[in-house]
């Protein structure tokens, strides 16, 4: 009984200096109140963690880093929407036929720029009642986009066979995915059959990489990728700093992170080579700090050619 007292108050005072940490040092340029609990969670999710789980989450990331690193884009990259957020960086390459977004939000000007030159745009959110904005060109889908082995019963839910069908129906021939859809993507692109061949361009957010650190998230994360980078090549990565940067050993890598991914086709008669890219080219939240550039955090790991 009194090995169990001393053991839970080590815990909180533990908890009390973790909480004066974030108080005195990070402020509101880091930590929202929101954020408190989860960087709570994530360190007591480390914690608790058995050290072959810990292992495993170091051996995962290192893998994911070895991916995302950029190559060169044969074309150019230009920024679509707002400065800040729901702004993204994509590979200009000319008139887009069709666009799946999935994740709306309070802003569309992304979508929106899009509609305007001819792409047939559907979004795909069910929190947003009613777009902010008006398009001819832009259907606006109440469905989730998931899995239906993790969400079970539920009615308004696209999986990513439904996705793929949705796309053939359009019989277009430049399409382009977007996905900020929370941390959704894990389980909608981490299967066995998914195959994004059809799809020019890919821009995606990716989130919860603390949830690593269990086995069965970090199967699914490199699935993810791997499914990801079979028919392309990242050429953008943005940290954003809207989320935490996370140490798994000696790695650092962000918990929240975009990607803009261009077809492998169109390297085909290019040379190209591995790049660095800032990321502090884009900064998500203006109130908070950028964080750093990864690859020069994570210097000595060796990127696989």
């Amino acid at each position: 009984m009194r090995i169990s007292l001393i053991s839970r108050s080590k815990s909180i005072i533990q908890v009390i200096n973790i909480l004066c940490w974030i108080r005195n040092f990070r402020k509101s340029k880091w930590f929202n109140l929101d954020q408190i609990p989860r960087a709570l969670s994530f360190y007591f999710s480390f914690k608790n963690a058995q050290l072959s789980n810990l292992k495993s989450a170091e051996k995962c990331v290192e893998q994911i880093l070895q991916k995302i690193k950029p190559v060169s884009s044969p074309i150019e990259i230009i920024r679509v929407g707002p400065a800040f957020d729901s702004g993204y960086m994509v590979a200009n390459i000319g008139k887009v036929d069709y666009l799946i977004s999935g994740g709306a939000g309070k802003n569309i000007d992304f979508e929106l720029h899009y509609a305007s030159k001819g792409t047939i745009v559907d979004i795909c959110d069910p929190f947003v009642k009613k777009l902010p904005n008006y398009h001819s060109n832009i259907t606006h889908y109440k469905v989730l986009l998931e899995d239906y082995d993790v969400k079970k019963h539920k009615r308004n839910l696209w999986d990513f066979k439904d996705l793929i069908n949705r796309e053939l129906v359009m019989k277009t021939d430049v399409k382009m995915l977007k996905l900020d859809i929370e941390g959704s993507e894990l389980n909608l692109l981490s299967k066995e059959n998914v195959n994004l061949d059809k799809f020019n361009q890919i821009i995606i957010e990716i989130h919860k990489l603390d949830s690593i650190l269990n086995y069965y998230d970090n199967i699914k994360f490199l699935n993810l990728f791997q499914n990801l980078l079979k028919f392309h090549h990242v050429i953008y990565f943005n940290a954003n700093n809207n989320g935490f940067l996370l140490n798994f050993g000696e790695l650092f890598i962000p918990e929240v992170f975009e990607l803009t991914l261009l077809h492998k086709k169109y390297f085909e008669d290019s040379n190209f080579s591995k790049t660095k890219v800032s990321t502090n080219k884009s900064i998500n939240n203006v109130n908070r700090l950028p964080i750093p550039d990864i690859f020069d955090l994570n210097s000595n790991l060796r990127i696989i050619e």
